[in-house]
């Protein structure tokens, strides 16, 4: 007899969706490269990359100001600092929830006009996987018990393996046809032979 059992369903038993860790788009001679870590809900550092595909490059970039704009409505725009060389970079704490955002990155380069790129941008959703569970039943308590139980018994052993090593040895002395004799002391004889 064959017989199965439905898959699990739940938020914990879904699948891992791949998020990527970074997006890239060509505007002209930049090819622009956005990186969001660790891209979960809360506090992110967005690394932009502007990089001239042209050489040599018509201009260096000036500056760099991403917006974010969530499905709420909320907008922010920030100006990121230079980074290494052709990387750009700031702390962003308006990503707050897991899902869909819009990233757009407006390059400004001198003598050139400026260069906006668009990037539709997921943040992981936080919620981490539920770990591999081998069994429901609670095994502390029995562990626990069985664990005491051996400690005692290998105690129990090293106290009577002490207690015997220590025991005294009979003070009794064997004779030559394996009779025992009694000591006397020599105080007691007398030189004559009598007591």
């Amino acid at each position: 007899m064959i017989s199965s059992t439905p898959p699990a369903r739940g938020p914990g038993f879904q699948p891992v969706t791949n998020v990527p860790s970074s997006l890239s788009e060509q505007v002209d001679d930049l090819l622009l490269t956005v990186t969001v870590k660790p891209n979960l809900p809360g506090t992110n550092v967005v690394l932009v990359k502007a990089v001239s595909t042209q050489r040599p490059a018509p201009a260096e970039v000036a500056s760099v100001v991403l917006t974010i704009e969530g499905v709420n409505g909320q907008t922010l725009s920030t100006p990121l600092d230079p980074v290494g060389s052709e990387g750009f970079q700031a702390g962003v704490n308006v990503l707050d929830r897991g899902g869909p955002w819009d990233l757009s990155v407006d390059v400004e380069r001198p003598g050139l006009p400026g260069t906006t790129a668009s990037f539709g941008w997921t943040v992981k959703d936080g919620t981490a996987a539920r770990p591999e569970l081998i069994s429901n039943s609670p095994l502390g308590a029995p562990l626990t018990t069985g664990a005491a139980a051996v400690g005692l018994i290998v105690l129990g052993t090293v106290v009577v393996m002490w207690l015997r090593r220590r025991a005294p040895e009979p003070s009794r002395t064997r004779g030559t046809h394996g009779t025992s004799t009694a000591s006397v002391p020599e105080a007691s004889l007398s030189p004559g032979g009598s007591p």
